[in-house]
């Protein structure tokens, strides 16, 4: 196998292992955090968690997309998206803890939404961290070779009399088949 391949093949396992790995860990956690908060308490998390992962969306600036389709030299995009992401994922964070306040007014939360508001904010920040590292396992990803996989014997071949029997000019199934209904009916 060559470099890439080993390369690909090492890094889909390792983001698999995350995300097969998080899930279970974050659902847990919940469930943790049920158990030991009272429902006031957890309802506050949850409404500091969704300013949290609405600002998540603005950390990104675009850099995903642009590490993973970019004919530049990676090394230097790479390098200065991490660093753009990294700046806007702090001042996101400094942003909601200075202004925790008025945000947890906004979210219907009280004075005892604000520390919450604050500690949680790191996360965005912390979320920051993943953001490049994954959009350089996408390109890699997507550099990979495809192949087809061969066709198996029992499956009919598109050359035969199905083909044939299409009205010219149908790409869509649906469309061929509401043409050759119409012909059929009319000649009739």
């Amino acid at each position: 196998m060559s470099k890439l391949r080993v390369r690909s093949a090492r890094g889909s396992l390792f983001m698999a292992s995350i995300t097969i790995g998080t899930r279970p860990i974050s659902t847990l956690l919940a469930i943790i955090l049920a158990r030991l908060l009272s429902p006031e308490d957890f309802g506050l998390v949850a409404l500091a968690m969704v300013l949290v992962r609405a600002a998540n969306l603005f950390t990104d600036m675009g850099m995903r997309p642009t590490v993973v389709q970019t004919k530049q030299d990676i090394g230097k995009v790479s390098y200065y998206a991490f660093v753009i992401v990294m700046v806007a994922s702090a001042i996101v964070t400094i942003i909601i803890m200075v202004l925790a306040a008025p945000l947890a007014s906004l979210l219907g939360g009280g004075e005892e939404l604000v520390p919450i508001v604050r500690w949680l904010a790191i996360i965005v920040t912390i979320d920051g961290l993943w953001i490049i590292p994954e959009a350089l396992l996408q390109r890699n990803l997507r550099s990979m070779p495809r192949t087809t996989a061969p066709t198996p014997r029992w499956l009919p071949k598109r050359s035969g009399a199905a083909s044939r029997s299409r009205p010219s000019g149908c790409s869509r199934i649906s469309a061929c088949r509401s043409r050759a209904w119409g012909s059929k009916r009319q000649a009739r």
